[in-house]
Parts: structure tokens; C-alpha cells; sequence
């Protein structure tokens, strides 16, 4: 099976969570909830949208496997273009920061896994799992999938790695 550009998305997107962890081990506990204002993202909402993110678009549409959270859990996550809701500061209204990142690891282990199963061709072919037609037009391929995966986890890792240098005294 020749896998060598999948092989190789695999490693950016290893690379990519590495390095968000790396952000993520040194968020703060005081920061877990910081916003820069009302409805904006906090740390914990972005390391859920990230697990969202890679729940949805690959595992689930992706790869058609199962998904890691549930669809009630996902939705806290998704952006409000998507039917999400605002993020909010309430720790009551989301899982811990330690359900998150097991789930964060999880579902990166999981796309990574199926991704290698993919031949270079598979690459090219149209998502197969029920993706909405608007993200279609975005996502033509798998591999367009995968290549934004990296881009959107390094997009939001900034975000968490600011807010999580921000004096909140």
C-alpha cells in the first residue's frame, strides 16, 4: 500500500498535537476560563473545539468511525456559525480540562491510526461521511481534511498560548 503522503500528513498532524499539549500543559488553572471578552474563547473551549473539530471532520466524516463525544458534548464546541453557543466561563457547563485532553489525545491517536489505513489516492476522493454541502465546498477531498486540521489546531494553539501568558491578577 502506498501511503507516503498520508504517512506524511500523519506526522504533521502528530507534530501539530504535540505541540498543542505542550501549550496546553501550561495553561494555568487560573487561566482554564480566562475570556478576553463576553462570548469569546476561553482555553478549555479551544482544546474542546480542537477535539470537536477532529471528532467531526475526520473521525466522523472523515474516516466514518465513531465519534469520541457525544453530540451534546460536541455542540458546546462547535462555533456558532456551526449551531454552537457562545463559550462561556462556567466550569459547570463543560467536561474538566482533564476529560478534554484525554479526549483531545484520543481523537488525534484515532484519526491518526485510520489515516495510515489510507492509500495517497484516497487522498483525492471527496469526504464520505455526511459533511453539509457548505463544508464541502471548503473540504473537497480528504486531504484538504487533514491539511486543515494542522493549520486550525496551530491557529488555536496561539490563541490558548497568549491567553495562558496573560497576567490575570
Amino acid at each position: 500500500m502506498e501511503n507516503t503522503q498520508a504517512a506524511l500528513l500523519v506526522s504533521l498532524i502528530r507534530g501539530a498535537r504535540d505541540h498543542t499539549l505542550d501549550i496546553v500543559n501550561g495553561v494555568p488553572d487560573t487561566h482554564h476560563f480566562k475570556q478576553l471578552a463576553p462570548g469569546k474563547a476561553t482555553p478549555l473551549w479551544l482544546l474542546g473545539h480542537l477535539t470537536r473539530t477532529v471528532d467531526k471532520l475526520l473521525l466522523e466524516w472523515t474516516l466514518q468511525t465513531d465519534p469520541i463525544m457525544s453530540e451534546k458534548t460536541g455542540i458546546l464546541f462547535a462555533p456558532e456559525h456551526a449551531g454552537g453557543i457562545a463559550p462561556t466561563t462556567d466550569p459547570d457547563d463543560y467536561p474538566s480540562w482533564e476529560a478534554l485532553m484525554a479526549a483531545y489525545v484520543e481523537a488525534t491517536e484515532s484519526t491518526m491510526t485510520g489515516l495510515l489505513q489510507l492509500n495517497d489516492s484516497d487522498l483525492e476522493k471527496p469526504v464520505p461521511g455526511n459533511m453539509p454541502d457548505a463544508y464541502r465546498v471548503r473540504f473537497p477531498n480528504i486531504g484538504s481534511v487533514c491539511k486543515l486540521l494542522i493549520a486550525h489546531d496551530g491557529y488555536h494553539r496561539g490563541q490558548m498560548g497568549m491567553i495562558a501568558k496573560l497576567d490575570c491578577s
